[in-house]
């Protein structure tokens, strides 16, 4: 009981279906199952909220990132009209692309109507949609991260929030979990190894 320590939990509600990898699916960011499930592996261990010798959490367990920084998105356009992710693409390419007819144009696609899209599970032409399909995969490692971090200081904010355990990782989930990481060097603290770190 005197030896420093961190916890690994799991948090995972709810699989984007279109998605692969070698330990599974991946979990679905944007369903409220996520948060919900989080918030239940942290009530497992309250004993190390206030605990001198537990360091922090990590959350997940070599998480199928994927190799590139496009595949989350890919399978969030592969999955059914009801995923979450699926739903929060769809409402950020309506507020990019406002019309469906700007959107074809640039998937160089032939959706007959925004239902149409959602509905779809066949992935669109690679180089037409690609940057958007970064984008967005930016966005899910965005919304991953960010609701981990913000669960973690709530519940048990005097502890790190060591991020994910990674297999394999890519700059777009990387750069994500930098953002919203807990490890950062003071303004006026002396240059450390730490404070460039990712």
């Amino acid at each position: 009981r005197r030896t420093p320590y961190v916890v690994s939990l799991g948090a995972r509600g709810i699989f984007i279906e279109g998605s692969k990898g070698h330990w599974g699916k991946f979990p679905d960011p944007f369903a409220p199952e996520f948060a919900a499930s989080l918030r239940r592996s942290l009530g497992n261990y309250d004993f190390a909220y206030e605990d001198p010798w537990c360091i922090g959490f990590f959350i997940n367990n070599e998480m199928s990132w994927g190799n590139d920084g496009v595949s989350l998105a890919k399978a969030t356009v592969a999955s059914p009209a009801t995923q979450p992710a699926k739903i929060a693409m769809q409402a950020w390419l309506k507020e990019k692309y406002r019309d469906l007819a700007a959107l074809n144009q640039a998937w160089r696609s032939d959706y007959a109507s925004w239902d149409d899209w959602l509905a779809k599970t066949d992935l669109p032409d690679k180089d037409a949609s690609d940057a958007d399909m970064n984008a967005f995969y930016t966005r899910i490692a965005d919304q991953y991260f960010s609701t981990v971090h913000a669960i973690v200081k709530e519940i048990a904010p005097n502890k790190l929030d060591l991020g994910c355990r990674f297999s394999p990782c890519n700059d777009n989930a990387g750069r994500a979990a930098a953002r919203h990481r807990t490890i950062r060097a003071h303004a006026s603290a002396p240059s450390s190894p730490w404070s460039s770190r990712r």
